[in-house]
């Protein structure tokens, strides 16, 4: 029989394909498999100027329980993390303080009941979701000034916490509050920089007056 096997070899973007042949005439074995000939093809690929070879950017993990304080130490050039859906009940603080270019991360899925002294001192994390996990407590000041996005639905929040009153200091454009224990709105709890906000599935019963004046950015509002 006939049998053709593409192989790649290196790693994006670095990698190549060929074609390899097989019959029972001309076998394929370890001494043959991976040797290059004059059809071999190189593929068309870009690269990213900022590409820091032998550093990691993105991380996916699978683990349960704890996030420690060196986990992540020795990966300063990390910008995304994914740790979703794991069994996370407890991130120590200072976890990622050496991740400083961190833009992105996920916790959504996990069994966290307190986000304090984990992210407020990212510079560059601009995308947050730690929705579906068990938080009792919520404040700005758990946020850094650079945060855009941010998800905490399905959670046990009672209060927007603005302790600190740094929501005019904010960039957060998304906010994603649904499905928590909100029992109220007043205008100190929304940032003014506010343009998506979603609400719903929460035990609200007063909206303070005013609470939206000069809200001037806010597009869209789920109640």
């Amino acid at each position: 029989g006939r049998h053709d096997r593409g192989l790649r070899h290196g790693p994006p973007p670095f990698a190549t394909t060929s074609s390899i042949s097989t019959s029972l005439a001309n076998r394929l074995t370890l001494q043959n498999g991976f040797s290059t000939t004059s059809s071999q093809l190189t593929n068309t690929y870009a690269v990213n100027p900022n590409q820091r070879i032998g550093y990691t950017q993105q991380w996916n993990f699978g683990l349960q329980h704890n996030v420690t304080r060196t986990m992540l130490s020795n990966l300063p050039s990390l910008r995304i993390l994914n740790l979703s859906k794991n069994h996370i009940s407890y991130v120590e603080k200072g976890a990622f303080k050496s991740n400083h270019l961190l833009q992105a991360i996920r916790l959504d899925g996990n069994e966290l009941t307190d986000m304090s002294g984990l992210f407020n001192t990212l510079p560059n994390l601009v995308w947050l979701n730690i929705s579906d996990n068990r938080l009792e407590h919520f404040d700005y000041a758990l946020i850094p000034k650079s945060l855009q996005w941010l998800d905490v639905h399905s959670n046990l929040i009672p209060e927007l916490g603005n302790y600190f009153q740094v929501d005019s200091q904010l960039s957060l454009q998304t906010l994603d509050v649904s499905f928590n224990r909100l029992t109220e709105l007043t205008a100190s709890m929304l940032p003014d920089s506010l343009q998506i906000l979603s609400l719903n599935d929460n035990l609200i019963s007063s909206v303070q007056p005013y609470t939206f004046f000069r809200k001037d950015n806010l597009t869209r509002v789920d109640l």
